[in-house]
């Protein structure tokens, strides 16, 4: 009887140590592709040569590259000039916002970071969650965005989106080439003067809520990483607009010489 006691507890003590391996080696992958921390994150600001957990950073000509590679989860990517001025471009919905990035890579040499989507946006990651980087808080992105802030609280960011008029409910927003807001129902100068600019270049914008009651951008993220008024730009282009920029290198650099306040950021 001692001797089978014995022999079951060997048993049972080693079928214990195959399951802690098992679930090891299962957990491994989760692990090798985990998030940064914010600590991480602060750091590389600091210097970009620093490791980040997850992510590939790679060093261009003129500025560092960071992609989060893995498959199965949020995706995002992030180009980083320390030395330029202190905002941000952000293309969220690069693929169903057709040009979106192509004309937030044309901003990108006014500022130090700009930030854009790898995942598109009605698609979730391998647990389920969404990977609209208007809707999540979980993204590279966003977390990275959460630290810039914490490092320069005045900075400016700049959110690109695209719209088409014919899914558009009013009659102002139907016939708008831009709708400009600061993601909440306010208004600032600096929003003004874009407008003005705009308007002075031949597009129709207009300000939400003031001219037109739609795509304001107020259930948008970034708002709760927000400390100054009007720091926020969120610009929705309508589709042929976008176009004709990306097509004309004329009405490209017109359009980007609406954005030179950001120089002085």
């Amino acid at each position: 009887m001692s001797i089978m006691m014995r022999s079951d507890k060997w048993t049972g003590g080693k079928m214990n140590f195959v399951k802690v391996v098992l679930l090891t080696l299962w957990l491994l992958p989760l692990s090798l592709t985990a998030a940064p921390t914010a600590n991480a994150i602060a750091d590389w600001l600091n210097d970009p040569r620093a490791p980040l957990a997850g992510i590939e950073v790679k060093a261009k000509a003129t500025y560092w590259q960071a992609i989060d590679t893995d498959p199965d989860g949020f995706g995002g990517a992030a180009n980083y000039a320390p030395e330029r001025s202190q905002c941000v471009i952000f293309a969220p919905h690069q693929f169903f916002d057709e040009h979106t990035l192509t004309l937030a890579q044309s901003l990108f040499p006014l500022c130090q970071l700009l930030l854009w989507n790898t995942q598109h946006r009605h698609t979730r990651t391998k647990q389920g969650d969404s990977r609209d980087f208007s809707l999540t808080t979980q993204s590279w992105p966003y977390q990275l965005l959460k630290a810039y802030l914490t490092r320069y609280p005045s900075a400016t960011i700049i959110q690109l989106h695209g719209f088409s008029r014919d899914k558009r409910h009013t009659e102002a927003a139907k016939n708008a080439d831009l709708i400009l807001s600061n993601g909440n129902r306010s208004g600032s100068k600096r929003l003004q003067d874009l407008q003005q600019c705009f308007s002075n270049a031949g597009y129709q914008a207009l300000r939400y809520p003031q001219q037109v009651s739609e795509l304001g951008g107020t259930r948008n993220v970034l708002n709760q990483l927000l400390t100054q008024p009007g720091q926020f730009i969120h610009l929705e282009m309508e589709r042929n607009t976008r176009l004709g920029l990306v097509q004309s290198e004329t009405k490209l650099e017109q359009w980007k010489l609406c954005f030179a306040f950001l120089h002085s950021s």
